[in-house]
């Protein structure tokens, strides 16, 4: 576990890290999270909500509606 990150600098931060399967945020997923997701490596976003469709990227997106 990394800890926590404000979400507005959630992006650089991944974009500085390696081997993060999962995390989890307040907040929605949008283009610009799942591209720097998917380069860092990340299998798993769980947010809040999404604005990205689950066809739409690799990642495997978890939602208040997932559950």
């Amino acid at each position: 576990m990394l800890g926590k990150v404000p979400s507005t600098e959630l992006q650089d931060t991944l974009r500085g890290i390696k081997g993060v399967s999962a995390v989890v945020f307040d907040g929605s997923i949008g283009k610009d999270l799942v591209i720097s997701a998917e380069r860092a490596g990340v299998k798993t976003l769980v947010a809040m909500d999404s604005k990205i469709k689950p066809t739409d990227t690799r990642l495997n997106l978890l939602t208040m509606s997932s559950f």
